[in-house]
Protein backbone atom coordinates (compact mmCIF):
# COMPACT_ATOMS: atom_id res chain seq x y z
CA UNK A 1 0.00 0.00 0.00
CA UNK A 2 1.01 3.36 -0.94
CA UNK A 3 -0.12 6.26 1.25
CA UNK A 4 -0.05 9.86 0.44
CA UNK A 5 -2.45 10.47 -2.71
CA UNK A 6 -3.21 13.34 -2.53
CA UNK A 7 -5.45 15.85 -5.02
CA UNK A 8 -7.54 19.03 -4.49
CA UNK A 9 -9.19 21.15 -7.18
CA UNK A 10 -11.75 24.15 -6.72
CA UNK A 11 -15.20 23.39 -7.77
CA UNK A 12 -17.21 25.82 -9.41
CA UNK A 13 -20.62 25.20 -7.54
CA UNK A 14 -22.38 26.47 -4.38
CA UNK A 15 -21.01 24.43 -1.36
CA UNK A 16 -24.21 23.20 -0.24
CA UNK A 17 -25.13 21.58 -3.88
CA UNK A 18 -22.16 20.10 -4.02
CA UNK A 19 -22.43 18.72 -1.13
CA UNK A 20 -25.64 17.42 -1.57
CA UNK A 21 -24.54 15.55 -4.66
CA UNK A 22 -21.82 13.33 -2.93
CA UNK A 23 -24.71 12.60 -0.08
CA UNK A 24 -27.08 11.32 -3.15
CA UNK A 25 -27.14 7.33 -2.87
CA UNK A 26 -25.17 5.80 -5.81
CA UNK A 27 -23.88 9.00 -7.39
CA UNK A 28 -26.01 9.42 -10.66
CA UNK A 29 -24.19 12.06 -11.70
CA UNK A 30 -20.82 10.96 -12.00
CA UNK A 31 -20.03 8.61 -15.27
CA UNK A 32 -22.18 5.98 -16.60
CA UNK A 33 -23.74 2.99 -14.14
CA UNK A 34 -21.19 0.52 -13.82
CA UNK A 35 -21.14 -3.10 -12.00
CA UNK A 36 -22.68 -3.67 -8.34
CA UNK A 37 -24.20 -0.11 -8.00
CA UNK A 38 -20.50 1.51 -8.88
CA UNK A 39 -19.85 4.29 -11.25
CA UNK A 40 -18.02 3.94 -14.61
CA UNK A 41 -15.73 6.57 -15.64
CA UNK A 42 -12.52 6.74 -17.76
CA UNK A 43 -9.10 8.50 -16.30
CA UNK A 44 -6.54 9.50 -18.08
CA UNK A 45 -2.67 9.01 -16.65
CA UNK A 46 0.08 7.48 -17.55
CA UNK A 47 -1.79 5.03 -19.00
CA UNK A 48 -5.04 5.95 -19.30
CA UNK A 49 -7.85 3.23 -18.54
CA UNK A 50 -11.82 2.56 -17.15
CA UNK A 51 -12.38 2.11 -13.44
CA UNK A 52 -15.23 2.00 -10.91
CA UNK A 53 -16.00 4.33 -8.59
CA UNK A 54 -17.89 3.88 -5.48
CA UNK A 55 -18.67 6.58 -2.50
CA UNK A 56 -20.36 5.54 0.65
CA UNK A 57 -20.66 6.65 4.24
CA UNK A 58 -21.19 10.00 3.02
CA UNK A 59 -21.19 12.67 6.40
CA UNK A 60 -22.00 16.08 7.05
CA UNK A 61 -20.00 18.51 9.62
CA UNK A 62 -21.82 21.48 9.49
CA UNK A 63 -21.33 22.31 5.41
CA UNK A 64 -18.28 20.10 5.30
CA UNK A 65 -19.51 17.23 3.71
CA UNK A 66 -17.32 13.86 3.37
CA UNK A 67 -17.33 10.40 2.23
CA UNK A 68 -15.37 7.01 1.61
CA UNK A 69 -14.63 6.53 -1.96
CA UNK A 70 -13.01 3.52 -3.68
CA UNK A 71 -11.36 3.20 -6.98
CA UNK A 72 -11.86 -0.09 -8.88
CA UNK A 73 -10.19 -2.06 -11.87
CA UNK A 74 -13.17 -2.11 -13.86
CA UNK A 75 -12.07 -5.52 -15.53
CA UNK A 76 -11.44 -7.61 -12.37
CA UNK A 77 -13.35 -5.56 -9.84
CA UNK A 78 -10.51 -4.99 -7.20
CA UNK A 79 -9.94 -1.61 -5.21
CA UNK A 80 -6.97 -0.15 -6.16
CA UNK A 81 -7.14 3.21 -4.70
CA UNK A 82 -8.87 3.78 -0.98
CA UNK A 83 -9.49 7.70 -0.21
CA UNK A 84 -11.70 10.33 1.61
CA UNK A 85 -13.24 12.73 -0.16
CA UNK A 86 -14.52 16.37 1.21
CA UNK A 87 -16.24 18.87 0.27
CA UNK A 88 -16.07 22.23 1.93
CA UNK A 89 -16.38 26.27 1.99
CA UNK A 90 -12.81 27.91 0.76
CA UNK A 91 -14.17 31.78 0.99
CA UNK A 92 -16.96 32.65 -1.18
CA UNK A 93 -16.06 28.97 -3.08
CA UNK A 94 -15.63 25.56 -2.50
CA UNK A 95 -13.38 23.05 -2.46
CA UNK A 96 -13.02 19.61 -3.17
CA UNK A 97 -10.45 17.46 -2.07
CA UNK A 98 -9.12 13.72 -2.37
CA UNK A 99 -6.80 11.97 -0.19
CA UNK A 100 -6.16 8.30 0.91
CA UNK A 101 -3.76 5.35 -0.27
CA UNK A 102 -3.15 3.33 -3.67
CA UNK A 103 -2.91 -0.42 -3.44
CA UNK A 104 -1.21 -2.59 -5.46
CA UNK A 105 -2.27 -2.83 -9.28
CA UNK A 106 -2.76 0.84 -10.10
CA UNK A 107 0.96 2.27 -11.14
CA UNK A 108 2.35 -0.21 -13.81
CA UNK A 109 4.93 -1.42 -11.54
CA UNK A 110 4.21 -4.40 -9.95
CA UNK A 111 6.33 -4.34 -7.11
CA UNK A 112 5.05 -1.06 -6.16
CA UNK A 113 7.99 0.96 -5.34
CA UNK A 114 7.13 4.14 -3.60
CA UNK A 115 8.50 7.25 -5.56
CA UNK A 116 6.94 5.75 -9.22
CA UNK A 117 3.64 4.45 -7.81
CA UNK A 118 2.75 7.24 -5.76
CA UNK A 119 3.27 9.55 -8.92
CA UNK A 120 1.02 7.27 -10.89
CA UNK A 121 -1.37 7.36 -7.73
CA UNK A 122 -1.44 10.71 -7.77
CA UNK A 123 -2.18 11.22 -11.47
CA UNK A 124 -5.16 8.90 -11.02
CA UNK A 125 -6.23 10.80 -7.97
CA UNK A 126 -6.19 14.03 -9.99
CA UNK A 127 -7.87 12.49 -13.12
CA UNK A 128 -10.59 11.31 -10.66
CA UNK A 129 -11.37 14.79 -8.50
CA UNK A 130 -11.15 16.73 -12.22
CA UNK A 131 -13.89 13.97 -13.21
CA UNK A 132 -15.70 14.74 -10.25
CA UNK A 133 -16.01 18.58 -10.17
CA UNK A 134 -16.52 18.80 -13.88
CA UNK A 135 -19.64 16.58 -13.20
CA UNK A 136 -20.95 18.34 -10.21
CA UNK A 137 -20.85 21.04 -11.48
CA UNK A 138 -22.18 20.51 -14.78
CA UNK A 139 -25.21 18.72 -12.97
CA UNK A 140 -25.84 21.52 -10.66
CA UNK A 141 -25.93 23.91 -14.12
CA UNK A 142 -28.94 21.27 -15.82
CA UNK A 143 -31.28 22.48 -13.07
CA UNK A 144 -33.53 20.97 -11.11
CA UNK A 145 -35.69 19.34 -14.21
CA UNK A 146 -32.44 16.89 -15.17
CA UNK A 147 -31.83 16.21 -11.45
CA UNK A 148 -34.29 14.34 -10.51
CA UNK A 149 -33.47 10.70 -8.36
CA UNK A 150 -35.06 7.85 -7.96
CA UNK A 151 -34.94 6.12 -4.37
CA UNK A 152 -32.58 4.13 -5.79
CA UNK A 153 -30.03 6.47 -6.39
CA UNK A 154 -30.19 6.50 -10.14
CA UNK A 155 -32.04 9.59 -12.80
CA UNK A 156 -35.61 8.95 -13.57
Amino acid sequence: MVHGVRASTALFAPVDQAGGLVLTKGWPWLGSPGKLGSREVFLTGSRPRRFLVRGFNARTRGKVVSCDVELYDADHVRALLKAELTVAPNGPGTSVALKGSALPGLAPTSSMQTVPSLRVANEYARALLEQIARDIETWVKAGPATQAVSSAGEPV
